[in-house]
């Protein structure tokens, strides 16, 4: 699911380039919480039944698919969120392509022991697009 949302918006650089100058705008500010709040509604169910999948089948060791949902996307949210601020930050030349390394690796440990899969298990972005974006 990760990999492909990052090819998606990879495919579509220039747009996505264009959309995060007029999203994080601070006029924007309700329509971010709104579609933050939509996504949850829409995402959750859909996401609890992948997650109930994965334990069925014994890849995923979670107590609770509903709620281990919700965790799960309100923290993609999170990282959606970080990930267009070190872009900001990166094309602003304030921060190192190293911190943005440690930052997705952190958030894939963080999905990784809610999911209760093996460390390395889960991928957010492979460094080709982590380059393609923030080198």
């Amino acid at each position: 699911m990760f990999t492909g949302i990052a090819r998606f918006k990879a495919e579509r650089k220039e747009l996505v380039l264009r959309v995060i100058e007029v999203w994080t705008s601070d006029s924007n500010a309700i329509v971010r919480e709104k579609l933050r709040r939509m996504s949850v509604g829409r995402l959750v169910p859909i996401l609890a039944a992948i997650i109930r999948q994965g334990v069925d089948e014994g890849t995923l060791t979670v107590a609770s698919p509903d709620e281990t949902a919700t965790v799960i996307l309100l923290l993609l949210l999170g990282f959606q969120e970080l990930a267009t601020e070190l872009f900001v930050a990166r094309q602003a030349g304030t921060i190192a392509f190293e911190v943005v390394q440690r930052s997705v690796a952190t958030f894939a440990e963080a999905f990784e022991r809610i999911l209760g899969v093996p460390k390395g298990s889960l991928t957010l972005t492979d460094e080709p697009t982590l380059h393609f974006w923030f080198g």
